[in-house]
């Protein structure tokens, strides 16, 4: 778990800790922590809407990780072994519930960049084992040694984008605060069309030529990928991105969204208790992740 403030509970020492993009808006973070020592444990990632709409003031986001989290803490004790799908389940006729209850059924049926969505990464205590369950792009370590995260060819093919972008803004001496917030804004919308709030330090040219970059990287990267898709992405960012969500597809990748999730997406496993000292749970996006363990 992110360290950060730390309390012993029932004889397990906690550490936490979860900060929003924005530390000047505390109130908008997304994702959430779920302590019930020592039967269960999980760290949800409530993925930032792209659109930028809210609902009552918050964002998907914000709601799909409070839907996660309330129906974790819903939960009697113990949970059975099997109970992976079961709360996935749950957890996606909750979030349906929630489009109805906010008048958008029709509109997230028609469309996956307008669903809440959130990550999961989920521990839990039955009799003498210790069952996982990975949905999305959180990740966990087991022991300090053992690290277990589901990277997608999705996310490879934005990785690239992003760095592409980077390199060139970098190498073109632009500050590092506009390198980042252009990589983010190509990375989200994809190497398609030029986006007006770049011109100044990203052209027309420029951004042809990192395109073919990344299209020439990404054809020898990930062969496998038909061109279709991968241009689809290259073109269309992680708007794109959200196609693929949920489906049985080279490029398919898991998310709660209200809707089924297909088992082969879902990671789930089992350790027995006594093979297991310490546990590690994170969200996405930290650059890497720190050897050893505190």
């Amino acid at each position: 778990m992110p360290k950060g403030d730390h309390t012993a509970l029932t004889g397990w020492h906690v550490e936490a800790h979860s900060q929003g993009k924005d530390p000047a808006e505390p109130e908008a973070n997304e994702d959430r922590l779920v302590l019930r020592p020592p039967w269960l444990f999980a760290v949800i990632d409530g993925a930032t809407d792209k659109t930028g709409r809210r609902f009552n003031g918050f964002t998907g986001g914000r709601i799909a990780a409070d839907v996660v989290e309330a129906v974790l803490l819903s939960q009697p004790s113990p949970l059975a072994p099997g109970s992976g799908v079961r709360l996935v389940a749950e957890i996606n006729r909750r979030l349906r519930r929630r489009y109805r209850e906010l008048g958008i059924v029709q509109e997230a049926l028609a469309d996956a960049t307008a669903r809440f969505c959130a990550s999961l990464a989920l521990v839990w205590r039955s009799e003498v084992r210790f069952c996982f369950l990975l949905a999305g792009d959180c990740g966990l370590r087991i022991n300090g040694k053992e690290l277990i995260q589901q990277r997608t060819q999705t996310e490879e093919i934005c990785i690239a984008i992003r760095v592409a972008v980077w390199t060139h803004l970098q190498r073109n001496e632009v500050p590092l605060p506009r390198c980042a917030e252009m990589a983010r804004a190509y990375t989200v919308q994809g190497l398609g069309a030029l986006q007006p709030r770049t011109r100044h330090h990203l052209g027309a040219v420029a951004l042809r030529t990192i395109r073919a970059q990344v299209r020439s990287t990404l054809a020898s990267r990930l062969p496998h990928i038909a061109e279709a898709d991968r241009t689809r992405l290259i073109d269309g960012g992680l708007l794109a991105a959200q196609h693929y969500r949920n489906r049985r597809h080279p490029l398919g990748f898991a998310a709660l969204d209200g809707y089924r999730v297909p088992a082969e997406l879902l990671l789930r496993f089992e350790r027995p208790e006594a093979s297991v000292r310490r546990l590690e749970l994170f969200s996405d996006g930290y650059p890497a992740v720190p050897r050893g363990h505190h």
